[in-house]
């Protein structure tokens, strides 16, 4: 069951970029397993929380003074397979067997941002496609990243995979790559934060302005620069994008929910009762019927039917303020 939310995974997509990335984890969480690769400019981490029984893995993305994270950049510019995806793989498959092995009833979640969510999503499609791993239900949020090359997919649809893609709204770096796909069955999810491509293009405009001063030249130049100043800075960085879902609704969402109710489907549906006897179905189908039969210890008392909402939850057809119930679909 999934309990960490979107904000929380965009943490942990923050942390990694951190020497000291345990001091900026959510809390609960513990280290299970490190990894990293010179050659490739590859880095991640895996952490596991006792309570929930949930384990993250979390992929770090592109960092300038790494010169090899900017040559994986470049074979994800031209739809060429990353080194980095193999080896996002490869790390996912060895901490799914840990998980296997010792973490029984526990689900995975892979994450990363930019190049980090690039190899994120590879990690999800290897995972998915061992079947001794389909009780860790993994799944991906991930976070202004590029899609993967079509022969990473093994033949799947994209749209088969449980994932969610979410970007700034003036981010560029999402669009990387030849023939790329974003695996989730939702398109790429665009949020608030950071600069709008309105304002990207206004501040361009005037830099530009500006720069005739100095003829047509410096004018291009200025304006050049203040987009790229926009798409690798504010539009684009983690930190940004973090600090917006830390106080944005959908932050305070776990993957499944969001996917519920924005026109996705899940194969695990899910009905909770709560203390006031309200009843809520995630990840249901639309026009399904349940049949609630609320009672107390002197029997059922009486008894109704909800259907299923257009955003998949339970609208009953009479308040119900028993303590307990019976459920017939």
């Amino acid at each position: 069951m999934q309990t960490v939310t979107i904000s929380q995974l965009a943490e942990f997509a923050n942390a990694i970029y951190f020497d000291n990335s345990i001091a900026h984890i959510p809390a609960g969480w513990d280290v299970l397993d490190v990894d990293s690769v010179q050659k490739d400019g590859f880095f991640a981490e895996a952490w596991q929380n006792p309570t929930t029984h949930e384990i993250v893995i979390v992929y770090r993305g592109t960092v300038p003074s790494n010169y090899p994270t900017l040559d994986q950049d470049a074979y994800v510019a031209t739809g060429a397979v990353a080194p980095a995806a193999i080896d996002a793989a490869n790390f996912a498959e060895r901490v799914a067997a840990t998980a296997n092995t010792n973490y029984p009833g526990y689900t995975i979640a892979v994450t990363g941002h930019s190049l980090g969510g690039y190899q994120a999503q590879a990690a999800l499609v290897a995972l998915d496609e061992n079947v001794n791993n389909a009780s860790l239900n993994p799944y991906a949020v991930v976070f202004n990243a590029p899609g993967l090359p079509q022969s990473l997919l093994g033949g799947a649809a994209a749209s088969s995979f449980d994932a969610l893609s979410i970007y700034s709204q003036g981010d560029v770096i999402h669009l990387a790559g030849i023939n790329a796909a974003h695996v989730g069955p939702l398109p790429p999810v665009s949020v608030a934060a950071g600069p709008s491509i309105l304002s990207e293009w206004s501040s361009a405009s005037a830099a530009f302005d500006i720069g005739l001063l100095g003829g047509p030249v410096v004018a291009l130049a200025a304006a050049a620069a203040s987009l790229i100043s926009d798409w690798g800075g504010p539009a684009h960085k983690m930190q940004v994008l973090s600090d917006f879902l830390a106080t944005a609704a959908v932050g305070g969402e776990t993957e499944s929910y969001y996917l519920a109710h924005n026109g996705a489907t899940s194969p695990n549906p899910n009905l909770t009762a709560t203390s006031g006897g309200a009843f809520l179905i995630q990840d249901g189908t639309l026009g399904s019927s349940i049949i609630t039969q609320p009672s107390t210890s002197a029997g059922i008392t009486n008894s109704g039917v909800g259907t299923i909402s257009s955003i998949g939850d339970l609208v009953p057809s009479s308040d119900v303020a028993a303590a307990s119930s019976e459920f017939a679909v």
